[in-house]
């Protein structure tokens, strides 16, 4: 999880902040989506991880390349099963990116194999992010074709389209003529109302990578590549200085804790809560026998002992961290679970010499804690709640 959410960090797709303490109960709910949400946004900026996401063909562009060539090459890879690759986005920014792709579909009359302009828009697979081939190959400038398989590329470079980079492709390696020879058939029946049908021949092996060249250069790319720019964006952040800070906003909310205040009382109280609580799904074993139907109300402490009492405590009160630690005195510690609704958990703990736990809300509300101190445990088959009173 941290190296994705320090990468989402240097992107900007997540804030410092989701850095910072929350309430410990709640540290896997959230650390899992920080995760995810980091991993989504990560995955719309970087290469797929997976190897068959990687494989296939691929055309190389640039917002550098006028309109009516973006659309003719579009047009092309979408014919020839091929995904478009940029190398980055233009002015670092991705709504920027979108709106020029908008724009480049926009301007088309018909997609190809008879896809409408909403339909293209709806499948950016179509469309993606890959620094990493640009720079494995070197490409500096497009439009570009790319055949990759696993490790090995081979890659035609220069000024052209896709008839004319697979036409030099069959000419340096014989073995891609059926390609070659297709591809120029169903581009010539699309451009006379096709599509055609006839299924795409398979790619030969790639025994070593080769890169070919049309003979004349193409256009520089316009934007930054996107391993670079995460890069720079590294090199000039202050991790130290996120460490620090991320450690004191920690130390604060620990020092504060779950933060609520409930009231005291001058008198000592007990009180019985019953913890019945009513089940609205069907509970089933894994062989499909009923357990639980929906509706029905169950008490738990008819079916298990609830051998602690648990003390609740305001630990900013030292009326009541006096009251506590004279209680605690009294009974063994393998016997007593300490919760505090506020304060500095770590200091109660060097006090009280014991693991010491945060009362959230839900749990007071579970316990029907509504002042504190308060001790809950079990009493037959309720909950009997002592409120100690403080002067």
């Amino acid at each position: 999880m941290a190296a994705v959410l320090t990468l989402a960090i240097v992107l900007g797709l997540v804030s410092p902040a989701a850095g910072q303490a929350v309430d410990p109960s709640r540290f896997e709910e959230e650390a899992a989506t920080i995760t995810e949400a980091a991993r989504e946004a990560v995955e719309q900026f970087l290469p797929a991880r997976r190897n068959d996401a990687r494989d296939g063909i691929f055309v190389l562009v640039s917002f550098s390349l006028d309109g009516p060539t973006l659309q003719t090459l579009f047009d092309q890879a979408r014919l020839l099963g091929a995904r478009i690759l940029f190398q980055g986005l233009p002015e670092h920014n991705m709504q920027r990116f979108m709106a020029r792709l908008k724009e480049v579909l926009e301007i088309r009359d018909r997609a190809p194999d008879g896809a409408t302009l909403d339909e293209v828009v709806a499948h950016p697979a179509d469309v993606a992010l890959d620094p990493v081939v640009f720079r494995d190959l070197g490409i500096d400038r497009v439009p570009a074709l790319v055949i990759r398989h696993g490790s090995q590329m081979i890659a035609v470079v220069g000024n052209g389209d896709v008839p004319r980079y697979l036409e030099v492709l069959a000419r340096e390696q014989p073995a891609y003529r059926p390609l070659a020879d297709w591809y120029r058939r169903r581009w010539r029946g699309w451009l006379q109302g096709g599509p055609t049908d006839e299924p795409r021949p398979a790619l030969p092996p790639i025994a070593v990578s080769q890169v070919y060249a049309t003979g004349v250069p193409g256009v520089a790319i316009a934007e930054a590549n996107l391993l670079e720019v995460i890069q720079r964006r590294v090199a000039q952040v202050d991790w130290t200085g996120k460490a620090r800070d991320w450690q004191r906003r920690v130390e604060a909310r620990l020092k504060d804790g779950p933060g609520l205040v409930l009231p005291t009382e001058r008198t000592t109280r007990t009180y019985r809560v019953d913890p019945t609580v009513t089940i609205d799904h069907e509970v089933r074993d894994e062989e499909g026998r009923l357990l639980v139907a929906a509706g029905q109300r169950i008490n738990p402490l008819e079916r298990i002992v609830f051998p602690k009492t648990y003390v609740i405590l305001d630990a900013t009160d030292l009326r009541q961290m006096a009251a506590v630690e004279a209680y605690l005195a009294t009974v063994p510690a393998s016997e007593v679970t300490v919760m505090i609704t506020r304060g500095d958990v770590r200091a109660v703990m060097e006090r009280f010499r014991r693991e010491v736990f945060w009362a959230t809300r839900p749990i007071l509300e579970r316990f029907g804690v509504t002042a504190v101190p308060a001790l809950v445990k079990q009493a037959g088959s309720d909950l009997a709640v002592t409120v100690l009173g403080i002067h």
